[in-house]
């Protein structure tokens, strides 16, 4: 028999949790406080389903990570299992061993599958999003394992930056602030087109004829 699902739902305390990862190491939820956290449950290391998300997951890390996740997996496996799965795909993450169940009951993960006709009790894949508070932000029921980073990312996209031009203080695209300067230096060229140049300070004396002078002659005033 299945254990009773517990309903989560948004904007509630997620359920404290603490165990081993793959390294033996001890860990749980409050060691993630002040940042989001990404806890997945799927239902077995190393199986086609469960590998495909991990991969996912991996590849994504670092945007993950840029975006202020951290990332936790759970199964009820051993450690020395998570261990082994851990390393096969060089997962960065920490994976929560739960051979008890406590954490995944805790969750209501368990219940009554089918699969290919055959139904029995096991881990349901969910994925929870846990803000840095500690409160489920969102709960993933239909997981696609191959994009499954995508999936968690898709609903906090990256915030798009807006350039700005220098010195302004409304705000306005840098584009906008551009055309301006633009049609101002226009103004200014067309500007200095039309002022009338200045006439030559040095003024023409006539006076009486002067003879040409040969090479190496100075020149000399004639009389009239």
């Amino acid at each position: 028999m299945s254990s009773p699902i517990t309903l989560l739902k948004t904007g509630i305390k997620a359920p404290d949790f603490r165990g081993l990862d793959q390294d033996g190491r001890t860990f749980g939820l409050k060691d993630y406080a002040g940042r989001k956290l990404v806890l997945y449950f799927y239902p077995k290391d190393d199986t086609p389903g469960c590998t495909a998300e991990a991969c996912s997951l991996r590849d994504e890390h670092a945007v993950l990570r840029k975006l202020g996740y951290e990332v936790v997996g759970v199964s009820a496996d051993e450690v020395k299992k998570h261990k082994k799965f851990a390393t096969k795909y060089d997962l960065p993450f920490r994976l929560l061993a739960d051979p008890e169940r406590t954490t995944i009951e805790a969750y209501g993960v368990w219940g009554r599958k089918k699969f290919m006709g055959r139904e029995f009790d096991g881990i349901i894949r969910t994925t929870f999003i846990i803000n840095e508070k500690g409160v489920i932000e969102r709960i993933i029921s239909a997981v696609r394992t191959a994009d499954h980073a995508q999936q968690v990312m898709s609903g906090d996209p990256p915030p798009v930056k807006q350039v700005v031009a220098l010195g302004s203080r409304s705000g306005r695209p840098a584009a906008k602030a551009a055309q301006r300067e633009s049609k101002k230096v226009a103004a200014t060229g067309a500007a200095k087109a039309k002022k009338p140049t200045a006439p030559s300070s040095k003024k023409t004396v006539a006076g009486p004829s002067i003879g040409k002078t040969k090479p190496g002659q100075s020149a000399r005033k004639v009389r009239a």
